[in-house]
């Protein structure tokens, strides 16, 4: 007879012992120090986009700030500004002599676009234009041939841009698309189509574009409409005015 003993002993041997083998505590290991590299990996993005954004936030504010100093600054007088001017159109219109045939085939080239681009008045300006407005940039369709520019986001696109009337505009400068007008200026695409009166930013000298600020000495403003409305302003050239 064997004793109560025993058979806890025999018991305890024959049960099979419960654990892991070194593979699965292996495979454990790994799984756990790659959830904690996702984990630090994703922490540090966090962080990067964190920094760019407060990057491009001071970058816009010291942009508009210089822009503010450099108005307000007397040494940045009317005669300085004019010099600036007449130095850049100098340096535009210089001939070579060397290319005087091709740059007179050039300017030819040019000239008969130009001539194709005609100012619509208001009786010319139809019910299929004013449905053809876009209010959105991804309600415009690009197209290199058939499409207008418009002279903010250099896009040429299928939508109806706005006609400058104020006879100074030369080819299709005074062309703005619906997005760019709203945002950049505030106004509607719509409205001014039927003004026989309106002239456009540039014929205003108010025009916020790259290339207009950098002759003006400027530094191009970027994407600033979302700035603008945060801090209360409807469009950009009244956040720039502020």
């Amino acid at each position: 007879v064997s004793s109560p003993k025993k058979e806890t002993q025999e018991k305890n041997v024959k049960k099979p012992v419960k654990g892991k083998s070194p593979s699965q505590i292996s495979r454990g290991r790994q799984k756990v120090k790659q959830k904690q590299d996702e984990e630090k990996e994703e922490e540090e993005d966090e962080d990067k986009e964190e920094e760019e954004l407060s990057h491009s936030l001071k970058k816009r504010d010291k942009n508009i700030q210089e822009n503010k100093a450099m108005v307000l600054n007397p040494s940045f007088s009317k005669d300085e500004y004019n010099l600036f001017v007449a130095f850049h159109f100098y340096v535009t219109w210089q001939v070579d002599e060397d290319h005087v045939g091709e740059k007179h085939k050039k300017r030819r080239s040019q000239s008969s676009k130009r001539s194709q681009y005609c100012v619509k008045s208001v009786d010319e300006i139809t019910k299929e234009d004013l449905d053809n407005i876009a209010y959105r940039s991804k309600d415009k369709i690009w197209d290199k041939e058939n499409g207008s520019s418009c002279h903010q986001c250099r896009q040429k696109t299928l939508d109806t841009k706005t006609v400058c009337r104020s006879g100074f505009c030369v080819g299709a400068k005074g062309q703005f698309c619906g997005p760019c007008l709203k945002n950049r200026y505030g106004e509607d695409v719509c409205t001014v189509l039927l003004d026989p009166t309106w002239s456009c930013p540039i014929c205003r000298g108010m025009c916020n574009c790259s290339l207009c600020r950098k002759k003006e000495g400027r530094c191009a403003t970027g994407i600033l409409v979302g700035l603008a409305r945060y801090n209360g302003h409807d469009n950009v050239h009244e956040y720039l005015e502020r």
